[in-house]
C-alpha cells in the first residue's frame, strides 16, 4: 500500500486534538480532505496547502468562518487550534 504522508499528518492533527478534549474527525476526499475539530460554541478546519497548513477558524459550528490564517507547518496550525478550541482569542 502506497505511503499517504498527508494522510497521516491529518490523522495525527485529529489524534492530538482527540486528546486535548476535542471532537475531531478527518472529512473529504483526496487532497481535499481536512480535520474538523469542534468544542462548544467554536469549530476549526485543518488543510494543507503546497506549501504549509490552514486553519480557518469558526465562533459558531455551521455558520461563516470568521478567519483564515496560514501556518508552515501543521504542528504551528494544530497549537492554533488548540488555543481557539479553548476559548483564546486568535491573534495574526
Amino acid at each position: 500500500m502506497p505511503s499517504d504522508a498527508y494522510g497521516d499528518q491529518l490523522q495525527t492533527a485529529m489524534t492530538l486534538l482527540g486528546r486535548g478534549g476535542f471532537a475531531a474527525c478527518v472529512r473529504g476526499d483526496g487532497r481535499a480532505r481536512f480535520v474538523y475539530a469542534v468544542y462548544g460554541a467554536r469549530a476549526i478546519e485543518l488543510s494543507g496547502d503546497d506549501p504549509g497548513f490552514f486553519a480557518e477558524f469558526f465562533a459558531e459550528p455551521h455558520e461563516s468562518s470568521v478567519r483564515l490564517d496560514r501556518y508552515s507547518t501543521l504542528e504551528t496550525a494544530t497549537e492554533a487550534a488548540r488555543h481557539w478550541l479553548s476559548g483564546g482569542h486568535h491573534n495574526a
